[in-house]
């Protein structure tokens, strides 16, 4: 892998004392998917084709602002928030385009404080774009109702959780057709 910081291409892990933007590397040779003139994530340096792999920011040596990894085609595949080191802020997982058919179909998101994952938690089928679980975390544990669907939107399964450990299953609401 290489860190690109600012405008220096380095080999290996030199970034416990930057501050700035971090970018890791990897050669791409082959995929002429990815269009380097028109695709900020793939550049030449030094006659060979390479491509963002994580965008980051350092400060002070720790991790500080917005975190991209990219998979190998170079789609946003996962975006962190990280404040002085933490995870602090959203967090999003992408879908892969194969199963979702689609751009930026969001996978699973969930909220961080501090370090730990904190409030309104949602993860979705990639091919349909449905909702699979939701539930919310308190203090990085599991609280409250926790609800599993199917790929149909039916519920399968609520959960009831307290202080992180799992409690009981709940009874699922009768729906009545009129």
């Amino acid at each position: 892998y290489y860190y690109l910081l600012e405008d220096y291409l380095l080999y290996g892990d030199k970034t416990t004392k930057f501050n700035g933007k971090v970018y890791e590397l990897i050669p791409n040779p082959y995929d002429s998917s990815i269009d380097s003139k028109n695709d900020k994530r793939i550049m030449e340096k030094d006659g060979h084709r390479i491509q963002i792999r994580k965008e980051f920011n350092v400060l002070n040596g720790l991790l500080h602002g917005s975190y991209n990894f990219y998979d190998d085609r170079g789609k946003l595949k996962k975006q962190y928030t990280y404040q002085f080191g933490k995870l602090d802020g959203p967090f999003r997982e992408y879908c892969d385009e194969f199963y979702s058919g689609r751009n930026n179909v969001i996978r699973t998101s969930v909220n961080f404080k501090d370090g730990k994952k904190e409030g309104l938690y949602n993860s979705n089928y990639c091919s349909t774009n449905s909702k699979s679980e939701i539930g919310t975390y308190l203090d990085g544990k599991k609280e409250g109702k926790w609800i599993e669907y199917s790929r149909d939107g039916k519920i399968l399964r609520i959960k009831l959780f307290e202080n992180g450990l799992y409690k009981v299953d709940l009874e699922i609401p009768s729906v009545t057709v009129e």
